[in-house]
């Protein structure tokens, strides 16, 4: 797609959709074809036809055409990545249903994976992450009444979707089908939109005192909203959090020299053990020179690539439990240029390596910590 800019696929309200464009320029809209779906939920045929018929509602929809050029881009990409990773996720279940697990949240990665490294020179990163929180929370307005966390959920989708957005990409997903339950799940997004006005997040996201506040609320989110936990935090821990190549050691370097780093890939030579290798010794050892500067309540940096949220969740779990203030820095450069960084590193990580590092690359999430910092080079 290097020869077709990001916003040249979107087209002016009134104008057609260019499938042919689409269809040459991105390759997982190829892979949509003849992937079925559930004749019951999707009695029009195979994701493909599914996509279409959703982006023609789109387009249709006064208030998509109403919008602004840059959310009219926006919820363009949104819709048309919505069943992205279905070509992967389908299956059939045990009673012969064809199924799509975790379609929405693999959706995300997947778009983050494809827009990074097809779109060179087309999306930003604030737009490629806004269009995949979309992807990734395309759901909610269908399902979000069966939730017994509803409002946290709904809560927490704010602070990353346009909700007003978040519900146009439900309604044209919805009109994009031929199910017998349509008219119920139209009456389900509306409600959405009005749960959405009650909470105070349908024209912006949920505004949290500072992010302390937010980070705690989604940790225990039965505190309530208006909750203001006491800060006493002693002592800060940077994270660092990218892939391979993507200059961490550089960024500590200009901007915290003097601190003490933890550093997995120095641990991986002082113990000489491969990053292919069980890892298990690498981490128990960095976790223990992690404890000797939170029992002292001194900063220091944990250097790794940090990129699984799991991963991220344990180690802030552990420094919060030494009262110890957690920032999490990603850092993120153009694609080619970290493939050139990491070919020059002294530990560079293998390409087969870093394609399935790829797979599973999740940006941090504004609520993961206190603070979260994102260093994007363009």
């Amino acid at each position: 797609m290097e020869n077709t800019s990001f916003t040249q696929l979107c087209p002016a309200p009134g104008q057609p959709l260019d499938w042919n464009a689409l269809d040459a320029a991105l390759p997982w809209v190829r892979n949509m074809r003849d992937v079925p779906q559930s004749p019951v939920h999707h009695a029009e045929g195979n994701v493909w036809i599914h996509t279409r018929m959703v982006m023609e509602e789109l387009l249709q929809l006064p208030d998509y055409q109403a919008l602004d050029a840059h959310k009219r881009s926006v919820l363009f990409w949104a819709t048309l990545a919505h069943d992205i990773s279905k070509p992967e996720c389908t299956t059939t279940d045990d009673a012969g249903n064809i199924v799509s697990p975790r379609h929405a949240v693999k959706g995300r990665i997947l778009w983050r994976g494809s827009a990074y490294q097809g779109l060179p020179n087309g999306v930003p990163f604030a737009v490629r992450e806004e269009v995949g929180h979309l992807v990734r929370y395309h759901g909610l307005p269908l399902w979000f009444m069966e939730k017994s966390d509803l409002q946290t959920l709904v809560i927490k989708a704010s602070q990353l979707c346009d909700m007003q957005l978040l519900a146009l990409l439900a309604e044209a997903d919805v009109r994009g089908r031929i199910c017998p339950d349509q008219a119920d799940l139209l009456y389900r997004v509306e409600l959405f939109r009005e749960y959405c006005k009650e909470q105070g997040v349908w024209e912006n996201a949920w505004q949290f005192k500072n992010g302390h506040a937010r980070f705690m609320y989604f940790q225990h989110p039965e505190n309530g909203l208006y909750y203001e936990p006491f800060d006493d935090y002693r002592g800060t821990v940077i994270l660092m959090s990218g892939l391979p190549g993507s200059g961490k050691d550089t960024w500590i370097a200009r901007n915290h020299p003097d601190w003490p780093v933890i550093s997995l890939d120095e641990l991986r030579i002082d113990l000489d053990i491969a990053p292919t290798e069980k890892q298990g010794l690498v981490i128990n050892t960095a976790k223990e020179h992690a404890k000797q500067y939170l029992r002292k309540g001194e900063n220091f940096i944990w250097n790794a690539t940090n990129i699984i949220p799991a991963i991220r969740s344990q180690l802030i779990g552990l420094f919060q439990e030494y009262r110890a203030r957690t920032r999490i820095v990603h850092i993120e450069v153009p694609y080619k240029r970290m493939l050139s960084q990491n070919a020059n590193r002294s530990a560079k990580v293998p390409d087969n390596v870093m394609a399935r590092m790829l797979r599973k690359w999740e940006v941090p999430e504004i609520w993961e910590a206190p603070d979260v910092q994102y260093v994007v080079e363009s």
